[in-house]
């Protein structure tokens, strides 16, 4: 005779992921500091993208001004939001850098606190990220 299975026990569910919340701060600091691998680059002469392949520069620098090939302080496809948000334009292509992100060289935390690993949350992060626009002013 088999012996009688054992009893399932219910096991206690991991907590969901934090997902992006769209606010566009991430991509606003490190948009300029992109580089778009050979993957990126032939996926987009594929697709035909010759706007974004002229945004390349030297060495697969992301994101260049193609009138001038001069870098440009931001991502050139990070679209505002109602409420203050942003989301990418590119979202279906863009580059690999931009799909890994979060990863363990930029830490558990987006830059307005949310948690994408297992650590509590660091001290200094007692509070949301803010804009320097959201700030209030120290009028004395």
């Amino acid at each position: 005779m088999p012996p009688s299975p054992r009893p399932l026990r219910p096991q206690k569910a991991p907590p969901p992921a934090p997902s992006c919340r769209g606010c566009g701060a991430c991509c606003e600091r490190y948009g300029r500091t992109l580089a778009a691998e050979e993957p990126d680059l032939a996926r987009w002469r594929r697709e035909g993208r010759a706007d974004l392949l002229a945004r390349v520069g030297e060495g697969g620098f992301l994101w260049i001004d193609p009138a001038t090939g001069q870098p440009l302080t931001r991502c050139p496809f990070l679209e505002p939001t109602e409420g203050g948000g942003g989301r990418c334009a590119i979202h279906p292509t863009k580059p690999a850098m931009c799909r890994a992100y979060p990863s363990e060289a930029h830490g558990p935390y987006c830059l307005r606190g949310v948690r994408f690993g297992d650590l509590p949350p660091p001290p200094h992060r007692s509070a949301p990220w803010r804009s320097p626009s959201s700030r209030p002013s120290r009028r004395r």
